[in-house]
């Protein structure tokens, strides 16, 4: 059985397209409202009350998009989870598809290729998951490796999920200081199981800007974003990105022996990659 998780907050634009997307593609369909002042409580409200198979909860108050967050993850008490942001949207049987690969490849976490669209639900950009195979790979440091070291468009979160597999690795504190959270996340992720990708039917991610498509711009952003005392200079991005992964690994709770000797093997293995350029 699948859960949808939806946390949602001012989405009046866009929560209609959403809401039919993921219309009968799962079991069950649970929405968390971080108390809405658009008319977003108003659509939610509506659609959970025409279907047994949807919860809708609202937030009396802010609660801050971290505690939306987590109720979303919480709430679930189905094996699978999908979680799913509130202004994208999803291809027909995308829920279904991602399924079918977890249960084929013994994966933690299925996605799919995302497509980014503007705000006239125009294509924009492809991304395609080139280096899906070592997020795929039986060694859970050449997974982690990967993680910190080629994700950068991290539609890659919105996903199917082994429900306790993401109950725990949001349970560990990843830093509040570190503004790439959710590359924490999918380190931790990728240290635990393999993430499998489907290629039958796309995620369709919202973005109102015109999105970078040079990766190394991309890095520059979070590198700068991370720490906007960096120099913003081509020449220094190597060293820089470097760094980040190390910061990224850094935030890793890895206790067990073998956690201890992924986390030591991924570190060799970024400083082997990026060796040359330090």
């Amino acid at each position: 059985m699948v859960t949808i998780v939806i946390p949602v907050y001012n989405e009046i634009a866009f929560i209609k397209k959403t809401l039919a997307s993921i219309d009968g593609q799962a079991e069950n369909i649970f929405i968390s409202d971080n108390a809405s002042t658009d008319g977003t409580s108003e659509i939610c409200a509506q659609f959970a009350a025409t279907r047994p198979y949807v919860t809708y909860e609202r937030f009396e108050k802010n609660m801050g998009a971290v505690n939306n967050f987590n109720r979303c993850i919480d709430f679930p008490t189905s094996k699978y989870t999908f979680f799913m942001g509130g202004h994208d949207m999803i291809e027909p049987r995308y829920v279904e598809d991602c399924l079918s690969a977890l249960k084929e490849t013994g994966a933690v976490h299925a996605y799919g290729h995302s497509t980014w669209i503007n705000p006239d639900y125009k294509k924009t950009h492809e991304y395609l998951y080139w280096y899906a195979e070592q997020i795929q790979s039986d060694n859970p440091y050449v997974r982690v490796a990967a993680m910190c070291s080629h994700l950068v468009d991290c539609t890659f979160f919105y996903g199917l999920y082994d429900s306790g597999v993401l109950r725990y690795i949001n349970k560990f504190d990843y830093g509040s200081e570190y503004i790439q959270t959710d590359h924490a996340m999918l380190a931790k992720l990728a240290s635990i199981g393999k993430s499998t990708l489907q290629t039958k039917s796309r995620y369709l991610r919202m973005q109102p800007r015109e999105p970078e498509q040079d990766n190394m711009k991309k890095w520059a952003r979070i590198i700068q974003a991370s720490d906007s005392n960096k120099e913003a200079n081509p020449l220094l991005y190597p060293r820089s990105i470097y760094a980040t992964q190390m910061n990224i690994l850094s935030t890793l709770k890895l206790v067990t022996q073998e956690d201890k000797k992924i986390l030591q093997d991924t570190k060799q293995t970024l400083h082997n990659w990026w060796g040359p350029f330090l």
